[in-house]
């Protein structure tokens, strides 16, 4: 996208005010970009709800389109010239993207192992859709953005009559939102909502601002390339809450958001400074004391403080974890370790941690077990246990993701391993 974007650019500026059209370069280009927006739409096919168009297809979209029309709009060359500029740009970039690639590829090819390659990284990854998805916040909650819209159009109002009770007042209302939101789930969610609001309204900004030739534009000659090049970072890189768009995920996307934000200020018109400053501050202040002490499975519902933690107590622990997660861990390993010989364990559903934690082998390839092939895969596990001399093994009864042991596989193991003891959501089961 960025470099569609300076190819035009540099092709304009060399071309000067006679720049000719460009209909077979221009052709190609929309054409690309529109296999790049079909792109978007098979990434997310599978999860395509309004909520996931809005946050994953539509910023791209944006982008997409506003390129479009610089080429159709803005003449820059003829198209023998347009695709030479195009080409500087993309050989080293294309370059830089190939030989990392090869070079990890090469064990691959020389271990005949193209096809599992493919497979792991093309093929498996599919089934995320349907064991580990998580929807995105529905639409109505970018009405979370009211509040702060309403904040600029006040501080754009205000300007010229801004004073420092003015700020004092802002102060104190951001002051008691923040001490609200510990307590008031709904207070606490707006925040949230507008931050992952966010990354569609900016794009939509950011091309709109880009649309025409800006006043201070002249003074940087590479400031609508670095808006672009942000814009377009920040529409892709939104993808990496899909499949799984729990809030958390957000926060890859809110350093990148954050940018674009300052970058798109400068094309802001004049408002009282000290209205954008008092909101940063009070983001900066709930990212400290409402997102960086909060509890994982709360976060973005409702304000959970961090419980009262406890050290892993094994040589491999090293951590303070909630308090209940290391009474569970510790006499987990301690029952693991006192039944497993031979070097070997089986733990699942879905806690490849007790492999680590226990320093005991895995006799499979698994982690999430929603990854394996389900054909054959009983048979496979308990050849493995046989294979491997397994004496004690792991049954998670409460997996995250994929899904509960049939019942007829629980029997099987029972009879293999009939001596057990239940550790929180574990049970640990053992040959005598």
């Amino acid at each position: 996208l960025f470099a569609v974007f300076q190819a035009h650019e540099e092709s304009r500026r060399t071309a000067g005010a006679a720049a000719r059209r460009a209909p077979a370069y221009s052709a190609f280009a929309t054409l690309s970009l529109l296999c790049f927006v079909a792109a978007l739409f098979l990434v997310v096919r599978h999860g395509l709800h309004p909520a996931e168009a809005i946050q994953f297809v539509l910023p791209g979209t944006l982008v997409a389109g506003f390129l479009v029309r610089n080429e159709w709009v803005n003449p820059a060359g003829d198209s023998r010239a347009r695709f030479a500029a195009l080409t500087r740009l993309l050989a080293p970039f294309l370059l830089g993207f190939a030989l990392p690639v090869a070079l990890f590829i090469v064990p691959f090819v020389r271990g005949h192992a193209l096809e599992p390659l493919f497979n792991g990284v093309f093929l498996l990854s599919s089934k995320r859709f349907g064991s580990a998805a998580y929807r995105m916040i529905s639409p109505w909650s970018m009405l979370g953005l009211v509040p702060f819209a309403l904040l600029a159009l006040y501080g754009r109002k205000m300007a010229a009559r801004f004073t420092r009770y003015h700020a004092l007042a802002l102060a104190v209302i951001f002051t008691a939102w923040l001490v609200a939101s510990a307590s008031v789930p709904l207070v606490y969610r707006i925040v949230w909502y507008a931050l992952r609001a966010l990354p569609p309204v900016l794009t939509l900004i950011g091309v709109l601002a880009l649309a025409r030739p800006r006043a201070g534009d002249a003074d940087s000659p590479l400031r609508r390339s670095q808006v672009l090049l942000l814009l377009g970072v920040m529409a892709v890189f939104t993808l990496v809450q899909f499949p799984f768009s729990a809030p958390i995920y957000f926060c890859y996307v809110a350093p990148l958001v954050a940018l674009s934000a300052a970058a798109l200020y400068r094309y802001a018109t004049p408002m009282a400074s000290a209205v954008p400053a008092l909101t940063t501050i009070f983001l900066v202040a709930f990212a400290v004391l409402r997102v960086n002490t909060s509890l994982l499975f709360g976060m973005g519902v409702l304000y959970q403080p961090y419980p009262r933690t406890l050290p892993l107590e094994m040589p491999r622990g090293g951590l303070n974890v909630p308090d209940y997660d290391a009474d569970m861990y510790n006499a987990a390993v301690m029952v693991l370790h006192r039944h497993a010989r031979g070097g070997y364990t089986w733990a699942s559903p879905d806690c490849p941690e007790i492999y680590f934690l226990s320093g005991l082998q895995n006799p499979t390839r698994t982690l999430f077990d929603f990854f394996d092939d389900p054909t054959g895969r009983d048979a496979r596990i308990l050849g493995a246990l046989e294979q491997h001399g397994v004496t004690a093994v792991v049954l998670n009864r409460a997996p995250q993701f994929s899904a509960n042991l049939t019942d007829a596989f629980v029997a099987e193991i029972e009879r293999r391993y009939p001596f057990g003891a239940d550790v929180g959501k574990f049970q640990i089961r053992w040959q005598r």
